[in-house]
């Protein structure tokens, strides 16, 4: 069977909780605002993203358990996001034939997975309030080599 994303139930917190934990990650914001993907309904793997403005979208956090990782899972739970964002965030509005953008923070090696997928990068002044500054005050800055990254769709 194939994997399919969708948004998250609650019935999906404590997978997606665990998920998150094992990869020191936690769930942001509400479970239901997630997106999973499943296979044979067990969730892999999750992801938020945030409507910032009608053609602008934010790139919260993606996660996939770690068995998944190196095999594909991310991106086959990316790309759909990149390709349709209105379609993968909670309430999104707008019109989702018009151009776009979808903008995140790459940590540590996950800039080659989104530079993989199509993201470049760009300055940290092109992200929007607050995550154009959010990686000032992180005590890991120099470690983790984070990058503001960008996808721009049609």
């Amino acid at each position: 069977m194939p994997y399919q994303i969708e948004f998250a139930t609650a019935a999906d917190e404590n997978r997606l909780r665990s998920i998150f934990l094992a990869s020191d990650m936690a769930v942001v914001g509400d479970t239901e605002d997630h997106v999973v993907i499943k296979e044979d309904g067990s969730a892999y793997g999750g992801a938020l993203l945030y409507q910032m403005d009608v053609d602008l979208f934010h790139l919260l956090t993606i996660v996939v358990q770690g068995d998944g990782r190196s095999h594909g899972l991310g991106s086959k739970l990316l790309q759909p996001m990149l390709q349709n964002p209105w379609r993968y965030c909670r309430d999104a509005v707008g019109d989702p034939q018009q151009s776009y953008r979808v903008t995140t923070v790459s940590r540590g090696s996950s800039r080659r997975f989104y530079q993989k997928n199509g993201l470049v990068d760009c300055a940290f002044d092109d992200l929007t309030e607050p995550f154009n500054r959010q990686c000032e005050v992180c005590p890991e800055l120099i470690e983790c080599g984070s990058a503001a990254m960008v996808y721009q769709g049609q």
